[in-house]
């Protein structure tokens, strides 16, 4: 199944630069719907809350591991622990090359994850692959 190109993103990392570089990426691949921002777990998690109460709806969530307030993990748990939420794909990028953390990731239900720094073309292959994990056969 191919990921539609009208998706929203929820990008959710501390460093201004990063947000930069995934959204620049997003539409060089030619995705072409909202990207949202959060610095830290907890504004992203109002920010999810804000999104949906203006009727529009999150497709995507790439989050870093490491954030101010806590970390993708705890954020993955807060997330899968909301019904109307647990099919959004999430992908979890890092710096962080510990394995039992990676493990405790995909225990908590992320989809995909890979390893800064990220080209376009593994960024497309994670969201791609992550897509299709939670979204099977349907139709999009």
């Amino acid at each position: 199944m191919k990921t539609p190109k009208n998706i929203n993103f929820l990008v959710v990392d501390d460093m201004t630069f990063t947000h930069s570089f995934i959204l620049q990426s997003l539409k060089k691949l030619g995705f072409e719907g909202n990207i949202f921002a959060a610095k830290n777990m907890n504004s992203a998690i109002e920010k999810i809350k804000e999104v949906y109460k203006h009727k529009m709806k999150i497709d995507v969530i790439i989050t870093d591991l490491h954030l101010p307030d806590g970390n993708g993990i705890e954020l993955t748990r807060k997330i899968r622990s909301t019904s109307s939420l647990v099919n959004i794909p999430i992908i979890m990028m890092t710096t962080d090359e510990n394995s039992h953390l990676v493990i405790e990731a995909f225990e908590a239900g992320v989809d995909n994850y890979f390893f800064k720094p990220i080209d376009d073309d593994i960024l497309r292959e994670k969201i791609e692959f992550a897509w299709a994990k939670k979204h099977g056969n349907k139709a999009s």
